[in-house]
């Protein structure tokens, strides 16, 4: 029945190559200079109308209608007929993009940005399938909408939404004061908004900067806050109060109550913003790369993180590392911090002689569960068997997937069961870390190296200069 199938769909896909280049010559020679592309085109059509009963007609393109067969082609294989899934014109150039078809059957819900996306159980199958085994490792690929074009737009328009960012301007005509430092001992901080910025992360950005400017107005005793609040345009060219009204409604209302309460709105030109600030805290721009060139701390917000993390390197902003950690408002995982060990962790942590063990992150994939059932179990046993038997100089944190247990639903319930019993003998045994909480910001900032399942905390760890290593069931 394959065989059949891509038969039929090689034919069409010919056919439609030869109607492509016979009205391509048509339109450059101005008159039909296909005649015998035009009969190979009609005997084409004539046989794929005997092979499959497809009644072509003459009241629409045949082009057209060539995809039409294509498509019922396609579908000529009943699901429960099939082994695999497959799109087949990807399938047509490279034999190995199919999936099976329990990988698609069952669907978990997996943490995306701010929500939970629905994805096959098996999704790592699915993964490795169809971008192969090295799908977790990051690489650049151009594409219609993607890096760097989508870059180059997004810069183009910042350029023209915050020109003139050195005098701020306000929405309602409330009018910056010129910049002087505080000169009574405590730090002065430029804050400073931009309208691409808050045009891209339009619903974070009322939230994000209440919190921002409640921060400060706890820390008033160390800083001074001045605000830089760019104005949104409203012209015949951008009239922003159509395009977002509900956010420049709460930006107004936001400096509105600023002001009332005291706060600070400020302009000026380069060099007295960077002259009269001792640090920038605000959009990514030009003014940032300004006061990064000038040797000031620069820290650059981002609308999506809590602002509590964000700020959290202030209180010592001098420290070159900190200040590096939260450049992009991530939080600082490049050491391992012992404090953000639970308490029933530390006891765990050190060896007898009073040295500190190396940690490992391990992590177990719903999919591997799904894809691989009793030799995923096996597979997990031998793991901590062999952690078990170092337990003198490594603690291994392990933290099982939470979308496992949505798995109990449609996984063989004895798999389930024996897999449940690993779970509770790990936790009984007590010589290694059990973490249900799914904090993969706290799990990355206590582990020394990564080892297990795709994951997003893998990221994390690369991003730090922690070593990773991905699990392979089929490795003993």
């Amino acid at each position: 029945e394959e065989r059949y199938i891509m038969h039929l769909l090689e034919k069409v896909d010919n056919t439609m190559a030869m109607c492509r280049q016979s009205a391509e010559r048509s339109a450059e020679s101005g008159f039909d200079a296909s005649t015998g592309l035009n009969e190979a085109t009609a005997i084409a059509r004539v046989e794929l109308q005997h092979e499959t009963g497809f009644e072509f007609g003459t009241d629409r393109p045949l082009d057209n209608q060539l995809e039409m067969l294509y498509d019922q082609i396609c579908r000529l294989t009943e699901p429960e007929d099939a082994d695999y899934l497959a799109r087949y014109d990807e399938y047509a150039k490279d034999r190995s993009k199919k999936f099976r078809k329990e990988w698609l059957e069952n669907v978990v819900e997996l943490p995306f940005e701010e929500t939970l996306m629905p994805v096959p159980a098996a999704y790592d199958a699915v993964l490795k399938a169809r971008f192969g085994t090295g799908y977790m490792m990051p690489r650049q690929e151009r594409g219609a909408h993607d890096y760097p074009f989508f870059k180059k737009q997004l810069g183009g328009l910042g350029e023209r939404l915050d020109a003139g960012y050195a005098e701020a301007k306000p929405v309602q005509g409330i009018k910056g004061k010129k910049i002087r430092k505080a000169g009574d001992g405590r730090t002065t901080v430029l804050f400073h908004t931009t309208v691409s910025a808050m045009m891209i992360y339009n619903e974070y950005v009322p939230d994000k900067i209440r919190a921002v400017l409640g921060y400060f107005r706890n820390h008033c005793n160390e800083y001074r806050l001045c605000w830089l609040a760019a104005g949104f345009p409203n012209t015949d060219e951008m009239a922003m109060d159509l395009i977002a009204p509900q956010l420049i409604s709460e930006y107004d209302s936001i400096l509105a109550e600023y002001e009332r309460a005291g706060g600070e709105l400020v302009s000026g030109d380069i060099a007295d913003l960077i002259g009269e600030s001792d640090v920038y805290y605000g959009d990514e721009g030009k003014l940032a790369e300004a006061f990064e060139a000038a040797g000031k701390p620069v820290y650059l917000q981002d609308y999506r993180e809590k602002a509590t993390k964000e700020l959290c390197g202030f209180l010592n902003f001098e420290n070159k590392k900190e200040d590096e950690g939260t450049d992009s408002g991530a939080v600082d995982i490049s050491e391992s911090r012992e404090a953000e060990y639970p308490e029933e962790w530390q006891r765990l942590l050190y060896k007898p002689d009073g040295g500190r063990k190396k940690v490992v992150l391990y992590i177990n994939s719903v999919s591997t569960l799904v894809q691989y059932g009793e030799r995923m179990t096996e597979k997990l046993k031998r793991v901590l068997e062999l952690y078990s038997e170092n337990k003198e100089d490594i603690l291994l944190i392990w933290h099982p997937q939470e979308a496992i247990k949505q798995a109990e639903d449609f996984l063989d319930p004895d798999l389930y069961k024996e897999y449940k019993s690993i779970v509770e003998a790990y936790r009984r045994a007590a010589w290694g870390c059990l973490d249900e909480s799914g904090d993969i910001l706290m799990l990355a900032a206590c582990a020394d190296a990564y080892y297990g399942d795709a994951d997003p905390a893998i990221e994390l760890m690369r991003k730090a200069g922690k070593p990773v290593m991905i699990a392979d069931v089929e490795i003993k």
